[in-house]
């Protein structure tokens, strides 16, 4: 916070424009825990988290076959050749 409270009162006195602050993200051990808090739950559920794709994802066609009484499945594939 005391970061904050410096950038917003970083004005220089002589140009009356802002001063750039003397703080590096990349650097700081706060922004490497955030990051580790946003990875880790991520690969956890990737590998925990059962991935069956769907025809989207996988390629192959979808038929949407209707019908006015009950098939089976040894029926279609007959007739639809």
């Amino acid at each position: 916070m005391a970061l904050w409270c410096e950038w917003l009162h970083a004005w220089d006195k002589k140009t009356g424009m802002r001063r750039m602050p003397k703080f590096n993200i990349a650097d700081t051990a706060e922004s490497f825990a955030i990051a580790l808090l946003l990875i880790i739950p991520g690969i956890i559920a990737w590998v925990c988290v059962d991935l069956t794709f769907g025809i989207d994802f996988t390629g192959g066609t979808i038929m949407d076959l209707h019908f006015e009484k009950a098939v089976t499945l040894p029926e279609v594939r007959t007739r639809s050749r």
